[in-house]
């Protein structure tokens, strides 16, 4: 979402787009000259996965997502063949790895989208 707002904000200040016209043209035409207009629009329409890194300067040259975040503790159910079980219970080694992450607060200060730059 940070990105959309990014790139929406970007267009208005190059006279692009009109806020007149995020109220009045459907979704697609907005998506369509944003996607004629930012060649970041397809790279991000294609990410599949988010770098962290507690080195500033490396979130910097990217697309980054940064400042201070509450850790918060959940332990929703999932489905394991049918069954509902609370996913701290799970044997599952990535989902251990997060939740052992995020228990010693062991969470990356910075995440960013390598490859796409901040609109301008």
């Amino acid at each position: 979402m940070q990105y959309i707002s990014a790139i929406i904000k970007a267009a208005i200040e190059k006279g692009i787009i009109t806020i007149e016209m995020l109220y009045t043209y459907k979704e697609e035409d907005i998506v369509e000259i944003l996607k004629n207009n930012f060649s970041s629009w397809e790279q991000f329409t294609e990410v599949s996965e988010i770098s962290e890194t507690d080195d500033f300067e490396e979130a910097s040259q990217w697309f980054n997502v940064t400042g201070p975040t509450k850790n918060r503790m959940i332990n929703p159910l999932v489905n394991i063949n049918g069954i509902p079980v609370r996913i701290d219970s799970t044997n599952t080694y990535e989902v251990q790895k997060v939740l052992k992450k995020i228990e010693n607060n062991n969470v990356p200060q910075y995440a960013y989208v390598k490859g796409i730059k901040y609109p301008k």
